[in-house]
C-alpha cells in the first residue's frame, strides 16, 4: 500500500501500480489486509489503464479464507482520472 489519507476519523487507502498490465487482486495483499483489518468499506487502486476502471469485489487476504468475500470494495482508477479528482 502507497498512501492512507486519514480524513477525520476515516482512513482512506490507496494502492499506486502504474503498469500495462490488467489488474490482479493477488498483487493487492496489503491493501486487502489492510481493508480486512479495519473493516474499511473502501479502497482505491491508482493504475494506468482505462479498460480497469471500475469497482471490485475484494477476497479476504487471510491465508484459508481467500475465497470469502469482504464487506469492502476497491475502486480502480486510471491515473489521469485520478489526478483529476484529487486536485478538485
Amino acid at each position: 500500500m502507497d498512501l492512507i489519507a486519514q480524513l477525520g476519523e476515516r482512513l482512506v487507502p490507496f494502492e499506486v501500480k502504474y503498469q500495462d498490465a490488467k489488474l490482479d487482486l493477488g498483487k493487492f495483499k496489503g491493501l486487502r489486509l489492510f481493508l480486512e483489518n479495519h473493516e474499511l468499506e473502501h479502497g482505491y487502486i491508482i493504475n494506468r489503464r482505462w479498460e480497469d476502471f471500475g469497482l471490485l469485489d475484494v477476497p479476504s487476504a487471510k491465508p484459508g479464507r481467500e475465497r470469502a468475500l469482504l464487506n469492502s470494495r476497491i475502486l480502480a482508477i486510471p491515473a489521469p482520472l485520478a489526478c483529476y479528482w484529487l486536485s478538485a
